[in-house]
Protein backbone atom coordinates (compact mmCIF):
# COMPACT_ATOMS: atom_id res chain seq x y z
CA UNK A 1 0.00 0.00 0.00
CA UNK A 2 1.18 3.55 -0.71
CA UNK A 3 1.48 6.34 1.78
CA UNK A 4 -1.84 7.83 2.94
CA UNK A 5 -3.00 10.85 0.99
CA UNK A 6 -2.36 14.06 2.91
CA UNK A 7 -3.53 17.58 2.11
CA UNK A 8 -1.56 20.47 3.65
CA UNK A 9 -2.89 24.00 3.82
CA UNK A 10 -4.20 26.82 6.00
CA UNK A 11 -6.78 26.40 8.74
CA UNK A 12 -10.40 26.31 7.61
CA UNK A 13 -13.38 27.15 9.81
CA UNK A 14 -14.53 23.99 11.54
CA UNK A 15 -11.07 22.38 11.74
CA UNK A 16 -10.84 23.07 15.46
CA UNK A 17 -12.74 19.96 16.61
CA UNK A 18 -10.28 17.70 14.79
CA UNK A 19 -7.31 19.84 15.86
CA UNK A 20 -8.31 19.45 19.51
CA UNK A 21 -8.86 15.71 19.11
CA UNK A 22 -5.33 15.30 17.74
CA UNK A 23 -3.99 17.62 20.45
CA UNK A 24 -5.43 15.23 23.03
CA UNK A 25 -3.89 12.21 21.32
CA UNK A 26 -0.47 13.89 21.28
CA UNK A 27 -0.37 15.42 24.74
CA UNK A 28 -2.67 13.13 26.66
CA UNK A 29 -4.76 16.05 27.87
CA UNK A 30 -7.73 17.91 26.50
CA UNK A 31 -7.78 21.59 25.60
CA UNK A 32 -11.09 23.43 26.06
CA UNK A 33 -12.50 24.80 22.79
CA UNK A 34 -12.94 28.25 24.35
CA UNK A 35 -9.23 28.39 25.16
CA UNK A 36 -8.33 27.43 21.59
CA UNK A 37 -10.68 30.07 20.19
CA UNK A 38 -9.25 32.73 22.49
CA UNK A 39 -5.68 31.92 21.52
CA UNK A 40 -6.16 31.63 17.78
CA UNK A 41 -9.41 33.21 16.60
CA UNK A 42 -9.84 36.09 19.06
CA UNK A 43 -6.26 37.32 18.81
CA UNK A 44 -6.44 40.98 17.66
CA UNK A 45 -3.28 40.44 15.59
CA UNK A 46 -4.85 37.63 13.54
CA UNK A 47 -4.83 33.85 13.08
CA UNK A 48 -1.88 31.83 11.75
CA UNK A 49 -2.45 28.06 11.50
CA UNK A 50 -1.30 25.48 8.94
CA UNK A 51 -2.62 21.92 9.10
CA UNK A 52 -2.27 18.54 7.42
CA UNK A 53 -5.51 16.69 6.70
CA UNK A 54 -5.84 12.97 6.10
CA UNK A 55 -8.05 11.63 3.32
CA UNK A 56 -11.01 11.42 5.73
CA UNK A 57 -10.61 15.11 6.63
CA UNK A 58 -9.01 14.59 10.03
CA UNK A 59 -6.39 17.12 11.02
CA UNK A 60 -3.34 14.99 11.81
CA UNK A 61 -0.67 17.70 12.06
CA UNK A 62 -0.58 21.37 12.95
CA UNK A 63 2.01 24.15 12.84
CA UNK A 64 0.68 27.35 14.37
CA UNK A 65 1.79 30.78 15.41
CA UNK A 66 0.33 33.44 17.69
CA UNK A 67 1.03 36.75 15.96
CA UNK A 68 1.73 39.97 17.82
CA UNK A 69 2.13 43.55 16.67
CA UNK A 70 5.68 44.58 17.47
CA UNK A 71 7.55 47.87 17.34
CA UNK A 72 10.85 47.45 15.49
CA UNK A 73 12.78 50.69 15.29
CA UNK A 74 10.34 53.36 14.14
CA UNK A 75 7.86 50.96 12.54
CA UNK A 76 5.21 48.44 13.58
CA UNK A 77 5.48 44.93 12.15
CA UNK A 78 4.19 41.44 12.91
CA UNK A 79 6.09 38.76 14.80
CA UNK A 80 4.73 35.33 15.64
CA UNK A 81 5.22 32.99 18.59
CA UNK A 82 5.26 29.37 17.40
CA UNK A 83 2.96 27.30 19.62
CA UNK A 84 1.00 24.04 19.64
CA UNK A 85 2.88 22.43 16.77
CA UNK A 86 2.33 18.68 16.73
CA UNK A 87 1.69 15.54 14.66
CA UNK A 88 -0.62 12.64 15.49
CA UNK A 89 1.36 9.62 16.78
CA UNK A 90 0.07 7.47 13.91
CA UNK A 91 1.61 9.85 11.36
CA UNK A 92 5.00 10.53 12.92
CA UNK A 93 8.41 9.83 11.48
CA UNK A 94 11.81 10.08 13.12
CA UNK A 95 14.44 12.74 12.62
CA UNK A 96 16.24 10.98 9.77
CA UNK A 97 13.81 12.20 7.10
CA UNK A 98 11.48 15.16 6.79
CA UNK A 99 8.28 13.83 8.33
CA UNK A 100 4.79 15.28 8.37
CA UNK A 101 5.66 17.78 11.11
CA UNK A 102 8.27 19.38 8.85
CA UNK A 103 6.08 19.12 5.77
CA UNK A 104 3.39 21.06 7.63
CA UNK A 105 5.85 23.62 9.00
CA UNK A 106 7.71 24.49 5.79
CA UNK A 107 4.75 25.98 3.88
CA UNK A 108 3.74 27.90 7.02
CA UNK A 109 7.21 29.44 7.18
CA UNK A 110 7.21 30.13 3.43
CA UNK A 111 3.77 31.77 3.59
CA UNK A 112 4.35 33.95 6.67
CA UNK A 113 8.12 34.37 6.92
CA UNK A 114 8.89 37.51 4.91
CA UNK A 115 9.19 41.29 5.50
CA UNK A 116 5.49 41.89 4.77
CA UNK A 117 4.40 38.94 6.94
CA UNK A 118 6.21 37.86 10.07
CA UNK A 119 9.44 39.82 10.34
CA UNK A 120 10.53 37.26 12.90
CA UNK A 121 9.14 34.14 14.53
CA UNK A 122 10.14 32.87 17.94
CA UNK A 123 9.40 30.29 20.55
CA UNK A 124 10.48 28.18 23.50
CA UNK A 125 10.62 24.69 21.96
CA UNK A 126 11.15 21.53 23.96
CA UNK A 127 14.39 19.65 23.16
CA UNK A 128 12.86 17.37 20.50
CA UNK A 129 11.07 20.23 18.72
CA UNK A 130 14.27 22.25 18.85
CA UNK A 131 16.29 19.46 17.21
CA UNK A 132 13.75 19.11 14.41
CA UNK A 133 13.40 22.87 13.99
CA UNK A 134 17.14 23.51 13.93
CA UNK A 135 17.69 20.81 11.33
CA UNK A 136 14.82 21.46 8.95
CA UNK A 137 13.23 24.87 9.67
CA UNK A 138 16.17 27.09 10.63
CA UNK A 139 15.63 27.62 14.36
CA UNK A 140 18.45 29.83 15.69
CA UNK A 141 19.14 30.32 19.41
CA UNK A 142 18.85 33.95 20.49
CA UNK A 143 20.90 33.43 23.65
CA UNK A 144 23.96 31.27 24.23
CA UNK A 145 22.25 29.61 27.19
CA UNK A 146 18.83 29.37 28.81
CA UNK A 147 16.89 32.52 29.60
CA UNK A 148 17.62 34.27 32.85
CA UNK A 149 14.71 35.53 34.94
CA UNK A 150 15.01 38.31 37.48
CA UNK A 151 13.87 37.09 40.89
CA UNK A 152 13.23 38.41 44.39
CA UNK A 153 12.52 36.57 47.62
CA UNK A 154 9.23 37.74 49.15
CA UNK A 155 9.18 35.82 52.44
CA UNK A 156 9.88 39.03 54.33
CA UNK A 157 7.68 41.32 52.22
CA UNK A 158 5.26 43.40 54.26
CA UNK A 159 1.56 43.81 53.62
CA UNK A 160 0.68 45.48 50.33
CA UNK A 161 0.15 49.21 50.71
CA UNK A 162 -1.84 50.69 47.83
CA UNK A 163 -0.57 54.18 48.67
CA UNK A 164 2.94 54.35 47.20
CA UNK A 165 5.26 57.30 47.70
CA UNK A 166 4.93 60.34 45.43
CA UNK A 167 1.10 60.26 45.64
CA UNK A 168 0.60 57.13 43.53
CA UNK A 169 -2.07 54.54 44.32
CA UNK A 170 -1.98 50.92 43.09
CA UNK A 171 -5.12 48.84 42.86
CA UNK A 172 -6.78 45.91 41.08
CA UNK A 173 -8.80 46.28 37.89
CA UNK A 174 -11.00 43.81 36.03
CA UNK A 175 -9.84 45.12 32.65
CA UNK A 176 -7.09 47.46 31.60
CA UNK A 177 -8.25 50.97 30.75
CA UNK A 178 -7.86 52.73 27.42
CA UNK A 179 -5.21 54.84 29.15
CA UNK A 180 -2.87 51.93 28.45
CA UNK A 181 -2.69 53.13 24.84
CA UNK A 182 -1.14 56.37 26.08
CA UNK A 183 1.05 54.55 28.60
CA UNK A 184 2.48 52.24 25.94
CA UNK A 185 3.19 55.29 23.81
CA UNK A 186 5.19 56.76 26.68
CA UNK A 187 7.19 53.58 27.35
CA UNK A 188 7.75 52.09 23.87
CA UNK A 189 10.27 54.72 22.62
CA UNK A 190 12.68 53.51 25.30
CA UNK A 191 13.04 50.25 23.36
CA UNK A 192 14.20 49.27 19.89
CA UNK A 193 11.98 46.16 19.75
CA UNK A 194 8.92 45.58 21.94
CA UNK A 195 5.39 44.18 21.72
CA UNK A 196 2.62 46.76 21.29
CA UNK A 197 1.16 46.53 24.79
CA UNK A 198 -1.91 48.70 24.30
CA UNK A 199 -5.29 48.15 25.94
CA UNK A 200 -6.58 45.85 23.18
CA UNK A 201 -3.57 43.57 23.47
CA UNK A 202 -3.37 43.54 27.27
CA UNK A 203 -7.07 42.80 27.68
CA UNK A 204 -6.98 40.00 25.10
CA UNK A 205 -3.84 38.52 26.65
CA UNK A 206 -4.98 38.64 30.28
CA UNK A 207 -8.56 39.80 30.97
CA UNK A 208 -10.10 37.65 28.23
CA UNK A 209 -8.15 34.44 28.73
CA UNK A 210 -10.72 31.88 29.91
CA UNK A 211 -8.59 29.51 31.96
CA UNK A 212 -6.26 31.67 34.06
CA UNK A 213 -7.17 34.25 36.70
CA UNK A 214 -4.45 36.86 36.44
CA UNK A 215 -4.21 39.69 38.94
CA UNK A 216 -4.44 42.91 36.97
CA UNK A 217 -3.16 46.13 38.52
CA UNK A 218 -3.03 49.77 37.57
CA UNK A 219 -1.05 52.47 39.36
CA UNK A 220 -2.18 56.08 39.06
CA UNK A 221 -1.14 59.46 40.28
CA UNK A 222 -3.64 61.38 42.40
CA UNK A 223 -4.73 63.30 39.30
CA UNK A 224 -5.61 60.00 37.60
CA UNK A 225 -2.64 59.82 35.23
CA UNK A 226 -1.61 56.20 34.64
CA UNK A 227 1.86 55.19 35.84
CA UNK A 228 1.83 51.39 35.41
CA UNK A 229 -0.22 48.47 34.06
CA UNK A 230 0.75 45.09 35.52
CA UNK A 231 -0.37 41.48 35.08
CA UNK A 232 0.62 38.92 37.74
CA UNK A 233 0.13 35.17 37.76
CA UNK A 234 0.21 33.49 41.15
CA UNK A 235 1.58 29.95 41.04
CA UNK A 236 3.78 28.87 38.15
CA UNK A 237 5.21 25.50 37.05
CA UNK A 238 3.75 23.87 40.18
CA UNK A 239 5.92 26.10 42.36
CA UNK A 240 5.00 28.74 44.97
CA UNK A 241 6.09 31.49 42.59
CA UNK A 242 4.38 34.63 41.33
CA UNK A 243 5.43 35.74 37.87
CA UNK A 244 5.21 39.24 36.47
CA UNK A 245 3.70 38.46 33.08
CA UNK A 246 3.79 42.08 31.94
CA UNK A 247 4.65 45.35 33.62
CA UNK A 248 4.29 48.49 31.52
CA UNK A 249 6.00 51.03 33.77
CA UNK A 250 6.94 54.56 32.87
CA UNK A 251 9.83 56.11 34.81
CA UNK A 252 8.46 57.50 38.06
CA UNK A 253 9.67 58.26 41.62
CA UNK A 254 7.10 55.75 42.92
CA UNK A 255 8.80 52.84 41.10
CA UNK A 256 10.12 51.17 44.25
CA UNK A 257 6.73 51.45 45.94
CA UNK A 258 5.04 49.80 42.96
CA UNK A 259 7.61 46.98 42.97
CA UNK A 260 7.06 46.50 46.71
CA UNK A 261 3.31 46.25 46.07
CA UNK A 262 3.92 43.44 43.55
CA UNK A 263 6.18 41.64 46.01
CA UNK A 264 3.58 41.97 48.76
CA UNK A 265 0.82 40.63 46.52
CA UNK A 266 3.05 37.66 45.71
CA UNK A 267 3.55 36.91 49.40
CA UNK A 268 -0.17 37.29 50.08
CA UNK A 269 -0.86 34.64 47.42
CA UNK A 270 1.41 32.14 49.20
CA UNK A 271 4.43 32.61 46.93
CA UNK A 272 7.97 32.55 48.27
CA UNK A 273 9.45 34.43 45.32
CA UNK A 274 8.48 36.61 42.39
CA UNK A 275 10.06 36.39 38.93
CA UNK A 276 10.04 38.37 35.71
CA UNK A 277 11.68 38.22 32.31
CA UNK A 278 13.67 41.45 32.05
CA UNK A 279 16.23 41.50 29.29
CA UNK A 280 19.72 42.62 30.25
CA UNK A 281 20.49 46.11 29.01
CA UNK A 282 16.94 47.44 29.22
CA UNK A 283 16.03 50.29 31.58
CA UNK A 284 13.62 47.97 33.38
CA UNK A 285 16.37 45.42 34.08
CA UNK A 286 18.52 48.09 35.72
CA UNK A 287 15.59 49.44 37.74
CA UNK A 288 14.57 46.04 39.10
CA UNK A 289 18.20 45.22 39.88
CA UNK A 290 18.35 48.46 41.87
CA UNK A 291 15.27 47.23 43.76
CA UNK A 292 17.16 44.09 44.79
CA UNK A 293 16.05 41.62 42.12
CA UNK A 294 18.74 39.23 40.87
CA UNK A 295 19.10 37.06 37.74
CA UNK A 296 18.77 33.29 37.91
CA UNK A 297 18.67 30.67 35.13
CA UNK A 298 15.33 29.26 34.01
CA UNK A 299 14.43 26.10 32.07
CA UNK A 300 13.53 28.13 28.96
CA UNK A 301 15.56 28.31 25.74
CA UNK A 302 14.58 31.02 23.26
CA UNK A 303 14.94 30.52 19.49
CA UNK A 304 13.97 32.53 16.45
CA UNK A 305 13.72 32.66 12.68
CA UNK A 306 14.32 36.07 11.08
CA UNK A 307 12.90 37.26 7.76
CA UNK A 308 14.10 40.84 7.29
CA UNK A 309 17.74 41.69 6.75
CA UNK A 310 17.99 44.24 9.56
CA UNK A 311 16.30 42.01 12.17
CA UNK A 312 18.96 39.54 13.23
CA UNK A 313 19.25 37.10 16.12
CA UNK A 314 21.90 39.40 17.61
CA UNK A 315 19.58 42.40 17.41
CA UNK A 316 16.84 40.43 19.13
CA UNK A 317 19.26 39.29 21.82
CA UNK A 318 20.49 42.81 22.53
CA UNK A 319 17.47 45.00 21.78
CA UNK A 320 14.24 43.05 22.25
CA UNK A 321 12.46 44.10 25.43
CA UNK A 322 10.44 40.93 25.89
CA UNK A 323 8.33 39.76 28.83
CA UNK A 324 7.00 36.40 29.96
CA UNK A 325 3.65 37.48 28.54
CA UNK A 326 5.16 37.31 25.05
CA UNK A 327 5.15 33.52 25.47
CA UNK A 328 2.59 30.81 26.18
CA UNK A 329 4.33 29.69 29.38
CA UNK A 330 2.32 32.03 31.63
Amino acid sequence: MGAPRIEIGPYRAGDEASILETFGAVFGASRPPELWRWLHLDNPAGTQIWVARAADGRVVSQFAGVPRRVKVGDGIVTASEIVDSFTHPDFRRGLQRAGLFVKTALPFVEHYGHPDGNVFMYGLPNPQAYRIGARFIGYTPIDDDVLELMSADVTDAGAPDPACPEEVVVGPVERFSQDCDWLHGEVAPRHDITTIRDAAYLNWRYADRPDVAYELLEARECNGVLVAAIALRHGWCDEPVTVVCDAVLRPHPAFHGIVHYMESRAKASGATSVRALLRSGTPEYAAFADAGWRPEPSHLRLVCGVYRDDVTADRLRDNWSSSLGDFDVV
